[in-house]
């Protein structure tokens, strides 16, 4: 099945708090339980990256193949900001939207503070507006 949103984060990001962003963007966006994200962490080997980069051109990179199938891309910030300072998350939103511009939807969403729910910030409307 493929997927129809493409999640940028840090890869330290606890997984709890990356499944649980995932679940509250499902609602916001009224997606439903069988939402599908592409996930990079899940789905590409960490140790090969370097040599994937160097080797093919970037529209050839598996990121950005998935990139051309989704609706949109959800930053997760983790809840140290880490996100925030990496180059490969910069990669992938700048190569995001330089393969497809307004047409994609970003999304942006943290756990943050003494709570554990997730807070987004959307590009457009959510459901519950």
């Amino acid at each position: 099945q493929p997927a129809k949103w493409f999640v940028v984060h840090y890869y330290g990001t606890p997984i709890d708090d990356m499944i649980t962003t995932l679940a509250q963007h499902a609602v916001d966006r009224g997606l439903g339980e069988a939402a599908v994200y592409w996930i990079s962490s899940c789905a590409l080997n960490p140790h090969a990256r370097g040599s994937q980069v160097k080797q093919a051109a970037t529209e050839a990179l598996p990121f950005a193949q998935a990139l051309k199938a989704v609706d949109g891309v959800v930053s997760i910030i983790d809840r140290e900001g880490e996100a925030l300072h990496r180059a490969w998350t910069g990669f992938e939103l700048y190569v995001a939207f330089t393969m497809r511009g307004a047409s994609l939807l970003h999304d942006m969403y943290a756990v943050a503070g003494d709570h554990d729910k997730p807070v987004g910030l959307l590009d457009g409307y959510a459901m519950i507006d």
